[in-house]
């Protein structure tokens, strides 16, 4: 016998049947609501992970600025570097360096950011050991050509040719050439014939104008002059300044002229910089470097006119060497340091008396832009 449904049982089944479906609703947006905090926990935990290795690379690259260009960090406390970012999604670090009260001591900070999430790198560190000298190992150094000494030159030092060299006046020490070494004079120590050919460091006027030397910045005095007075400004010593600490003067001839011209008793300490030729053209001429820079630096030659005197204490850069000027016989000049030339040294037509004292502390130049890299060390580093 079968059993009718009544309205009352009809009706408990859709009930039944709607707290089913509501259970399950329940059920998936639980679900679904516990997947979506899953997901968004797990991208921000990769946020997070993601910022702290970004601000560790980040110091890493402090590391690196500091090292071969702390300058960069003047003022970066207020105004730090950056953002660098690393890929198409903006995430990146900014970085920042101030320096501590103790010497060459800094504190590196990179604050890297990645999604939502931040964080924060912090480097006590020390630099050390910037300027690196050339230590030039050479009384003088050519770079190519047929080189001579004249009969009064006198070198007391090692001398290299990237040529051939003829020796008509005394070399005290080892001579070598990358071709012959003929010897008309006096040679203390047997040469060296073809030898290895030596590098010739350059020396860039230009890069005096602004320069870096002992972790300090310079700015050079520049004017244009075909005479340098005795008295000027920048002679006996007043080249050197609190913005000038190294006292590097640019000197520029007038327009239509190439030479600068060094009159009676001009005393000079610094760097003397040469846009073109240097006139040795009077007698007690002292040139003395001021720091590790060289004394001269020419584009040019540096002419020796009539009887001059001088003596120069310190490197001497001249691409086209040391050239008379006139009738020499009475000249007399004296360098301790090095002489730099691309051709020549000394010109074989060159009379009088001429002597360079190799030194090595003289010869151990910095570049205009600090020469070589510091060392840093970390001494403290935290997250």
């Amino acid at each position: 016998m079968t059993r009718n449904l009544t309205t009352q049982d009809r009706g408990f089944a859709l009930l039944l049947v709607l707290i089913v479906l509501a259970m399950a609703v329940v059920l998936g947006m639980s679900y679904l609501a516990s997947a979506a905090i899953t997901r968004v926990g797990a991208s921000g935990y990769g946020d997070l992970v993601r910022a702290r290795y970004l601000a560790e690379s980040g110091a890493q690259h402090g590391l690196y600025l500091l090292r071969h260009n702390p300058e960069i960090f003047n003022g970066s406390e207020g105004a730090p570097l950056g953002p660098f970012t690393v890929d198409g999604r903006g995430d990146g670090y900014s970085l920042s360096a101030a320096a501590t009260i103790v010497d060459g001591e800094y504190v590196l900070s990179c604050h890297a950011q990645s999604g939502r999430a931040n964080q924060a790198c912090q480097t006590v560190i020390r630099r050390t050991g910037s300027d690196a000298g050339l230590g030039l190992t050479q009384g003088v150094l050519v770079g190519g050509g047929i080189c001579y000494v004249p009969a009064g030159a006198a070198i007391e030092g090692p001398m290299h040719v990237n040529g051939h060299l003829f020796n008509f006046g005394r070399i005290t020490g080892p001579a070598s050439a990358t071709g012959w070494v003929l010897n008309y004079g006096t040679l203390t120590e047997s040469p060296t014939w073809y030898a290895d050919a030596v590098e010739i460091p350059q020396m860039d006027p230009e890069a005096f104008v602004l320069y870096r030397h002992e972790n300090q910045l310079g700015e050079a005095l520049e004017l244009t002059a075909s005479l340098l007075d005795k008295n000027g400004p920048y002679a006996k010593g007043d080249a050197v300044t609190i913005r000038n600490p190294a006292g590097v003067v640019i000197v520029s001839p007038p327009e239509g002229q190439t030479a600068v011209w060094l009159p009676d008793n001009f005393r000079f300490e610094g760097t003397l910089v040469v846009r073109g030729h240097l006139v040795l053209n009077g007698n007690n001429i002292d040139l003395e470097t001021a720091s590790r820079f060289p004394a001269i630096v020419v584009e040019g030659a540096v002419f020796v006119r009539n009887g001059a005197r001088a003596d120069i204490t310190g490197a001497v850069f001249s691409p086209l060497g040391i050239q008379p000027s006139g009738t020499t016989t009475a000249s007399r000049t004296n360098i301790q340091g090095t002489l730099v030339c691309q051709q020549q040294g000394y010109s074989a037509s060159l009379a009088g008396v001429h002597t360079l004292e190799y030194d090595a502390d003289l010869a151990d130049v910095v570049p205009p832009n600090g020469g070589g890299t510091g060392q840093v060390e970390v001494v403290r580093w935290s997250n």
